[in-house]
């Protein structure tokens, strides 16, 4: 997380460390590896309890991380889709205007259907 986070691309290289959680010590090792894309990196983690054999590991996990994602600034976008402090009314909808969940107001949102002159009418 702390890598996906940062603020500069992680570089190509191996690092591990120690930490302490629900009373029992464990031992990570986190991978960085360039990908074919030149601002992509892959990140693997394996973890294994500190008494464990050093080859071995409960679980790994891959993610991976961007240069174009971290020169991103956070969205102002809350989950809602209204911006923070867009200075629009209370958050409320006003009566007769809710929206579905599709988009749009009534409906199911999208395009309406075609119309239709009735010649295909059986």
């Amino acid at each position: 997380t702390e890598m996906r986070l940062g603020t500069e691309l992680p570089s190509v290289d191996e690092t591990e460390g120690e930490v302490t959680f629900a009373g029992q010590s464990w031992r990570w090792v986190a991978t960085v590896s360039q990908t074919p894309v030149d601002d992509l990196r892959r990140i693997d983690v394996r973890v294994r309890r500190a008494t464990d054999a050093e080859d071995s590991s409960l679980a790994q996990v891959s993610g991976f991380v961007g240069a174009v994602v971290m020169d991103t600034p956070p969205s102002g976008t809350l989950w809602t889709g209204v911006p923070e402090g867009d200075g629009q009314g209370d958050g409320e909808e006003e009566e007769g205007q809710q929206e579905s969940p599709g988009g749009g107001q009534g409906g199911g949102g999208g395009a309406p259907p075609p119309e239709r002159d009735g010649s295909d009418d059986e």
